[in-house]
């Protein structure tokens, strides 16, 4: 019992590692990071214009007001954000086993889904976070 556990701390201790050198990489590239970032925080002001008006002009849908509707997209994009700034090598497991790239993760003694999912990074994810604070 006491093995699991102490494996399973090694495994989050590496997957925070990897996430915070990932975002390092990520943010190498300072103009494209952040253009990435401001690309997503109009992509999202744009959503929250567009259910704005919408429920302006249809009126409350089935109980749910302007801000209902708001209130819902922030928190899925949330989830969206954190999911993709833990996850997103998964998004490109395909990519990986095609172009013969997924050897290096089967090699390491490591958690196979662990080295995966935290293999990279989507800068978008910060702004889908950050959505909650617009």
């Amino acid at each position: 019992m006491e093995d699991s556990y102490l494996n399973f701390m090694k495994e989050i201790k590496f997957a925070l590692y990897a996430i915070k050198k990932n975002i390092q990489n990520s943010a190498g590239l300072k103009t494209s990071f952040f253009m990435n970032i401001f690309g997503m925080a109009i992509n999202n002001i744009a959503f929250i214009i567009i259910w704005v008006f919408f429920v302006k002009t249809v009126g409350v849908i089935n109980g749910w007001t302007a801000s209902d509707v708001i209130g819902l997209l922030g928190f899925a994009t949330i989830c969206f954000g954190i999911v993709l700034s833990i996850g997103d090598g998964l998004r490109r497991l395909p990519d990986l086993v095609s172009f013969g790239s997924f050897d290096r993760f089967l090699l390491s003694p490591k958690n196979l889904l662990v080295r995966v999912a935290t293999s990279s990074f989507g800068p978008s994810a910060v702004n889908e976070k950050s959505l909650v604070l617009d």
